[in-house]
């Protein structure tokens, strides 16, 4: 009987709380603006691409379609290539009109992303925006130099590809250059970028993710022996600039590094090493991966140096594959030699033998580096640099 006047008590108090808790909702509009409340209506196109268009046109809009109004409308733009009227009009009864923008391309330059604000400056509302804010860009002209065979010759791979060039306005001779998806599908399809001097021939490959991460999470790049050494050692010059090419152009000769180049006869040859990069800054224990050549042979041209001939690879065929601080150690002895020597004498190879032996390392042969002349390399440095140009 207890357990009977406990259920009932406790249905009615439950009957109470609901009771007390269902209180209708006061509805409170919100407060009349008192103008024509005008807005830009979201969900508007906020990129322009300019080889598209020319002029942009942006949508202005107002909740009050009373009367005919005139709304002035301020504008910012990084670019003073942008211009737009400094008000715009709604005819009685028009809930929308349109803002144009127009763009004189004469004062655009290819990939710099350009930034316009636009702010309606009277008859707001709180419920929606008095700003806009869009973005565009030219984006760069890029032209076919040709298709070709391009070699990794560490992968062993070949594919043919096409190779794509723009020229720098500010680096009269120079141009930027992409094998296109020349890392292929296993990288994610990533085109490889290097530049070139026409004037020179010099190329330079500048610092790049290649598309493949170790098992451990960490990201494998490449790029030519220079441009590792600037970030490595965090030297701070900018590629591309004058000074980094300049600099580059005699730390490869300097160093005897085989510097890429084009052979005037159709082959880009693009010697460039893989490393491990962490936070950003390459790291020593990325040389694990060691050195590579790779080749770009237009059609209709013949590939005129092997790399994998040890007559052509020099000290990047005999110390990619050690250690970062070992392989450093072996080629300022090699530098130390070869700038200092017309030809390597066979006390020379005698006593770096015995410095490799202390240093408990055995990959260089004597095979190896009978072959290796300080004469035989600078010239082949050098007048890799100096051919003939037929491609500019």
């Amino acid at each position: 009987m207890k357990s009977i006047k406990y259920i009932a008590l406790s249905a009615l108090l439950a009957l109470g709380f609901v009771s007390c808790s269902e209180k209708p909702v006061e509805y409170k509009p919100a407060e009349a603006v008192g103008n024509s409340e005008v807005y830009f209506p979201t969900g508007q196109a906020n990129y322009f691409n300019l080889k598209e268009v020319n002029a942009i046109e942006v949508t202005i809009s107002r909740a009050d379609k009373e009367g005919a109004i005139s709304v002035p409308v301020t504008m910012t733009a990084s670019n003073p290539a942008f211009t737009a009227p400094s008000s715009v009009s709604f005819a009685a009864g028009q809930a929308s009109t349109t803002l144009t923008v127009s763009v004189d391309m004469s004062q655009v330059k290819e990939a710099v992303e350009e930034t316009v604000t636009l702010k309606i400056s009277d008859q707001v509302t709180p419920y929606g925006d008095d700003t806009f804010t869009f973005t565009a860009s030219l984006p760069v002209s890029w032209n076919l130099l040709g298709k070709g065979t391009f070699t990794m010759d560490w992968w062993g791979e070949e594919r043919v590809v096409n190779l794509y060039y723009q020229d720098l306005d500010e680096f009269p001779g120079m141009r930027y250059c992409y094998v296109d998806k020349g890392w292929g599908p296993d990288a994610g399809d990533n085109n490889y970028y290097f530049y070139w001097d026409t004037k020179t021939n010099a190329c330079y490959v500048p610092m790049q993710y290649s598309g493949y991460t170790t098992s451990a999470g960490k990201e494998c790049w490449y790029s030519d022996a220079a441009s590792f050494y600037n970030a490595y050692n965090a030297w701070g010059m900018e590629c591309p600039s004058t000074e980094y090419f300049e600099w580059a152009n005699n730390w490869d000769i300097a160093k005897g590094f085989n510097a890429p180049h084009y052979d005037g006869n159709g082959g880009f040859y693009l010697g460039d090493w893989f490393y491990i990069v962490d936070g950003g800054v390459p790291t020593g224990s990325g040389w694990q991966f060691g050195g590579n050549q790779d080749v770009f042979v237009l059609d209709g041209f013949v590939r005129t140096v092997d790399y994998n001939d040890e007559n052509h690879f020099g000290p990047l065929r005999l110390f990619g594959m050690v250690p970062f601080h070992l392989w450093y150690s072996q080629m300022m002895v090699l530098s130390l030699l070869t700038l200092r020597a017309p030809f390597i004498t066979m006390q020379s190879m005698s006593l770096m033998r015995r410095l490799l032996r202390w240093r408990s390392l055995t990959i260089l042969r004597t095979t190896s580096l009978r072959v290796i002349t300080s004469h035989s390399l600078h010239r082949l440095l050098n007048s890799s640099r100096k051919v003939p140009l037929s491609l500019t």
